[in-house]
């Protein structure tokens, strides 16, 4: 009966094109239609560039994102894109990302800051309201600070060893654990209003930002890398061989084609976007985690203090008396050292020195710089009366503890979960709670 049932299946499928041919030929319009309308589809839609990345970097695209335009094809048939680094992960074929690192000051750009960007684009944000009295203020300078903790992922999918996903894509470079946590500042320049802190174990970040991703697969023999090529810029250019085939003809292939086209279209844009891939890299490969919180400042000096207030290496451990060596360094491209300077940070340590001996639940709860209702006390003030900054310098503590407590990041030790306490809490006060 099946063979019975496919020998009516056939005859039926070919009575129906012939009819849709047919009609074509009846219809100027229709087949004038099916002669552009696959070329059309490939005008601007399909991210190839993109598609490619996440080719290099997991080692695996879905099979609907194969689609490629007239205008990216010299992505696939040009030598000048075998680098070892994913394709937008070059330097200028995107925009580029500037770091900052808080412990030792080092400026550098982002080795992989496309990856990097579709890491953060496939976790989502948790606002983080800033409710400080600055806020209402008038001719506000906002600025826009993002603070995204990395972790290790304890739950990280093994991939088998007789997978080929374990030997394709890109890893971090270094993957021994570090006992420390490091804050790393990120803009796409020193004058921007957006500015990221990536915060995290300083091994993680470092291979992230600083380290380029390498495979863990030996490299394959030159001849190996040629008939690859070959395949690849075979299968591309068949591609746009059966494209113009279908324009030719004006039949019902051409609204075949077409339709598949949309389908890949759509399915990259919807169904598994390159963020989506790049979300399962961080799972299997990278092995890590991110979360990711959104917040305002004031000003562009509430958001220095926010992130002096934030970083693990402002002060050594156990200290508050003075500032860490060189944990300041970080701020120099933003603002040049001086006596100003000098005296802003001496009153922010000493302002930090204060906060450290309350719990950080009613640090965030301090809206106010009025010493009724603020933290840092009478002498505080009237020392630092004169100074602009001095309001700053209490929206940043007050911030930065307000996002400690919603997001729980740790101290300057990566610790368990249950252990963490927050950079500004010192000891006696965790133990007093």
């Amino acid at each position: 009966m099946l063979g019975a049932s496919e020998s009516s299946v056939v005859p039926a499928i070919e009575a129906a094109l012939t009819r849709v041919n047919e009609a074509l030929a009846n219809t100027p319009w229709a087949s004038e239609l099916a002669g552009v309308l696959p070329l059309t589809g490939f005008i601007d839609f399909i991210d190839t560039p993109t598609k490619l990345h996440i080719f290099e970097l997991f080692g695996a695209v879905p099979l609907w994102s194969w689609p490629i335009t007239p205008g990216d094809i010299r992505l696939l048939l040009s030598d000048a894109y075998l680098h070892s680094i994913c394709c937008l992960d070059r330097f200028g074929s995107s925009l580029a990302w500037h770091a900052l690192d808080g412990r030792w000051g080092d400026a550098y750009p982002i080795i992989n800051p496309e990856t990097t960007r579709l890491c953060l684009a496939s976790q989502p944000i948790t606002q983080i309201p800033n409710e400080h009295a600055n806020m209402f203020e008038k001719n506000l300078r906002i600025q826009k600070l993002s603070i995204v903790h990395v972790t290790r992922s304890p739950g990280a999918d093994r991939i088998p060893s007789d997978n080929w996903l374990r030997f394709l894509p890109k890893a971090l470079l270094v993957d021994r654990p570090s006992p420390f946590n490091r804050a790393v500042v990120v803009a796409e320049h020193m004058n921007a209003t957006e500015w990221t802190v990536f915060y995290g174990e300083s091994s993680i970040i470092n291979s992230l930002l600083n380290k380029q991703l390498e495979s863990r697969r030996r490299p394959l023999p030159k001849k190996g890398y040629v008939l690859l090529r070959f395949l690849l810029r075979l299968f591309t250019v068949g591609q746009w061989a059966m494209v113009l085939a279908s324009l030719t003809l004006k039949d019902m292939n051409a609204f075949v084609v077409a339709t598949w086209i949309i389908i890949c279209v759509l399915s990259q844009t919807y169904l598994y976007p390159p963020e989506c891939a790049a979300k399962t890299w961080m799972k299997k490969i990278g092995r890590i985690e991110m979360k990711r919180y959104e917040t305002e400042t004031s000003s562009r000096r509430a958001l220095l203090n926010t992130i002096m207030a934030l970083n693990p290496d402002t002060f050594a451990e156990g200290t508050w008396e003075q500032l860490y060596s060189g944990a300041l360094k970080w701020i120099n491209p933003i603002l040049e050292a001086g006596q100003s300077r000098s005296d802003w940070e001496e009153a922010t340590r000493a302002a930090m020195e204060e906060a450290s001996e309350i719990p950080v639940e009613e640090l965030a709860a301090a809206k106010s710089l009025e010493v009724e209702s603020g933290f840092l006390s009478e002498t505080w003030n009237e020392a630092n009366e004169r100074f602009y900054w001095k309001k700053f310098i209490h929206e940043g503590i007050y911030l930065a503890s307000k996002v400690m407590k919603e997001g729980g990041l740790p101290g300057r030790r990566v610790t368990p979960r249950s252990e963490q306490t927050a950079p500004i809490v010192t000891q006696k006060t965790a133990a007093a709670k």
